[in-house]
C-alpha cells in the first residue's frame, strides 16, 4: 500500500503546477488516499511544499569538449635483483639472500612468497629476505608478491642459479 501511495504522489507532484488542490482522505481500512477531487464539502486541501526545479545549465558544445584518453594502469613488473639467472653463489652457511624489485611502489602490507625448487617457503613481508638451508648445486627460484588475503599481485619468471657451500676457510696471513 505504501508503494501505491508513493506512486500516486510521484505521479501527482509534477502535475501540481497544472492541477488544482490535492486532498488527502482515508478509506474504510484507514489507508490514506490522495485525490484532486474534493471528497466532501468540508475537506481542506493539503499544504504541499513548493517543488525545487533545477534549471538546465548550458555547458560548452560537445565539439569543444576534448576527450581525454583513458590512462591504463602501469602493469606491475617483478624481477629478481638477487639471485640473478645463472649466478654462482658461494656461502658458508647455506643462506640465500633474495631481493626483488618492482616498477611500481607496493604497499607495506604485501608479502613475498618464494618457491625454491618448487617448494613454497614461508611468506615474508617486503621484497627482501634471507632463506636458509638452500641445498648446494643447481636450484630454481620464483617468487610472488601477495596481499594479506593471499591475492597474487605479480610473479617473477623462474630463475636458475648454482649454490656452492664453502667450508669455513681461515684467511692465510700475507
Amino acid at each position: 500500500m505504501r508503494a501505491l501511495t508513493f506512486l500516486l504522489l510521484t505521479l501527482l507532484i509534477p502535475a501540481l503546477g497544472l492541477a488544482g488542490p490535492i486532498y488527502k482522505t482515508y478509506d474504510e481500512e484507514g489507508n490514506p488516499v490522495y485525490t484532486d477531487q474534493e471528497p466532501d464539502d468540508d475537506a481542506e486541501p493539503m499544504d504541499l511544499p513548493e517543488l525545487n526545479v533545477l534549471e538546465e545549465r548550458e555547458g560548452p558544445p560537445a565539439e569543444l569538449i576534448e576527450e581525454q584518453p583513458a590512462q591504463e594502469a602501469e602493469a606491475l613488473e617483478l624481477v629478481f635483483e638477487s639471485p640473478v639467472p645463472g649466478q654462482d653463489l658461494v656461502t658458508t652457511d647455506s643462506t640465500l639472500p633474495v631481493e626483488l624489485s618492482s616498477n611500481v611502489s607496493l604497499p607495506d602490507s604485501t608479502f613475498m612468497v618464494v618457491y625454491l625448487n618448487g617448494e613454497q617457503r614461508p611468506a615474508v613481508p617486503g621484497l627482501a629476505a634471507d632463506f636458509e638451508e638452500v641445498p648446494a648445486g643447481e636450484n630454481t627460484i620464483r617468487a610472488e608478491v601477495q596481499t594479506e588475503s593471499g591475492r597474487v599481485l605479480a610473479s617473477t619468471e623462474e630463475v636458475t642459479f648454482t649454490m656452492h657451500h664453502a667450508a669455513g676457510r681461515e684467511q692465510e696471513p700475507d
